[in-house]
């Protein structure tokens, strides 16, 4: 073998590895369809004319159930306009993202209830707002004429005080 031999056989070989190289790349892929993120989540689940078993959020030992994400349910027709059993029945299906980077605990401005009197310049209320975990999944032309829950709010004081603003 002489060297102009060897010179275009190496080249060959380069061009037949770079040839099913860009082969490969062109080759059409087919997607993989991704399946809705799974988050830990809490339920409302309250009854009609009961307490709750209890407040939920980090400071109550939610219990949390392993789902994927939906789009929060929408409401039907005005909140008002809801008896209290529909009321719970649709408060039944929303499902709180318990997650600490997308909740938060937080000591806010008060008043007394059920006085009304507004707080003293040390006092708050410590509450935790935890978000619905499907209000992200509606764009903001597409929510629904009568709108949507997108988080509730746990009041964890133990006196009279209530969030102020909310």
């Amino acid at each position: 073998m002489n060297r102009t031999t060897i010179r275009y056989g190496t080249a060959a070989a380069l061009a037949a590895v770079i040839a099913a190289s860009a082969a490969a790349a062109c080759k059409p892929k087919t997607l993989a369809l991704l399946e809705p993120p799974k988050v830990s989540a809490e339920n409302e689940n309250e009854v009609v004319g009961a307490p709750p078993t209890y407040l939920g959020g980090p400071e109550d030992h939610p219990s949390l159930t392993t789902l994927k994400v939906r789009p929060t349910p929408i409401l039907t027709h005005p909140i008002e306009s809801y008896s209290d059993r529909d009321l719970v029945e649709y408060l039944d299906s929303l499902q709180y993202d318990a997650d600490t980077a997308t909740s938060e605990v937080d000591s806010v401005t008060c008043i007394h209830q059920p006085s009304g009197v507004p707080c003293g310049p040390t006092e708050a209320a410590r509450v935790f707002i935890e978000p619905e975990v499907g209000m992200n999944k509606w764009a903001k032309p597409t929510i629904p004429k009568y709108g949507l829950i997108v988080s509730r709010i746990i009041n964890y004081d133990v006196t009279d005080r209530a969030e102020a603003h909310f």
